[in-house]
């Protein structure tokens, strides 16, 4: 069990970095098509 603490330790900075990161790229990607397709209203 102890191997899975530090394992979860080690990668949850990460993940807290990662997630507003993809959040981000998502965001853009759906701008963009927005923008290059019709509009959805």
């Amino acid at each position: 069990m102890r191997e899975w603490v530090t394992v979860i330790g080690t990668a949850a900075p990460r993940g807290v970095l990662l997630i507003p990161a993809v959040v981000l790229a998502v965001t853009a990607i759906l701008l963009r098509c927005r923008r290059i397709g019709p509009p959805t209203r």
